[in-house]
Parts: structure tokens; sequence; C-alpha cells
């Protein structure tokens, strides 16, 4: 298939998220101790009426930096749980319209599919004229079918074809 990555998206969008969630909670206790010490600092050096305008106690630019990079991380983990979701579906429907147009098929045509489904989606036109025992003109011709229905597409490798399914 294609887009065979796309299975896996799912367990690596909640890799993600999980990581993102980690990650956040890390800088959020490593800001909140920096902010302590931020205030003992200001307590230290500019006194207790100094409280409000000091300016040891900014949050940490690295702290925005983090919550930033966990937000986005949880964006994409969570995204790639959705669109694995919205692919099985198109997948499911596309298996469905296959499974219809194979339904419709002449038993010669069925064979000649099934044939190229067993040999992992892709033969050699002679191999297919060897394995089934028709004649040359009749697999061009059912090959022919085949690839106006969509089921199957033929590239050409030197004096022969070779044929994969859609």
């Amino acid at each position: 298939m294609k887009m065979s990555y796309n299975i896996n998206s799912k367990y690596l969008g909640i890799v993600l998220v999980v990581m993102s969630v980690i990650m956040f909670l890390t800088f959020l206790s490593s800001t909140d101790e920096m902010m302590k010490a931020a205030d003992l600092k200001c307590e230290q050096t500019c006194g207790p009426e100094m409280e409000n305008t000091c300016p040891h106690t900014s949050i940490p630019l690295q702290s925005y930096v983090g919550f930033s990079l966990s937000i986005i991380l949880t964006g994409i983990g969570l995204f790639l749980i959705f669109i694995n979701k919205k692919y099985k579906e198109e997948l499911a429907e596309k298996e469905k319209k296959i499974e219809e147009k194979i339904s419709k098929l002449k038993e010669d045509e069925r064979e000649v599919y099934k044939l190229i489904k067993e040999n992992k989606g892709a033969m050699f036109q002679s191999e297919i004229v060897e394995k089934t025992g028709f004649s040359k003109i009749k697999i061009s011709r059912i090959l022919d079918r085949l690839e106006n229905k969509g089921l199957i597409e033929r590239k050409r490798r030197g004096m022969t074809n070779l044929v994969l399914l859609s």
C-alpha cells in the first residue's frame, strides 16, 4: 500500500501527546523552582518592598520555549491520532469499492486478479500467461478490462509489462 505508514500514526500520535504532557509538567516544575529562587534572590537584593517590581521575578525565556514546544507536540500528536482515523475510514471505503468491482468480474478476470494479488500485487504479464495457461491475447484483453475498471495498472518493463494492483 502506498500509505502504510499511516497505520502506525495513531501510536506515534499517542507517544507524542504523552511526551509533550511529561515535557509540559517538567517545564512547569522547573519554572516553579526558578520562580521560587528568583523570589528569594529578590528578597535578598531588592528587599520585601520591591516584590512587585523586582526584575528577577520574570518567567525565564526557556520556560516559554518549553511550553510552546510541548503545545506544538501535543497538536502534532492529536493530528496524527485523528488523521489515522480518517485514513482507516478512507481505506475501508476504498476496499468496499474494490470488492464491489471484483464481485462483478467475469471468472477469467477474477482468476487473473486473484493471481496478481497472491503474488504480492505485482507480476510480469508473461508470468500471468505462464501460470494461467491463457493465450497472450486473452491475457492482454483481460488486463485491458481490469485496467479500465481501475483494479490494475501496467508499467512497461523491457519486452513485457509489470502488472500492479491499483
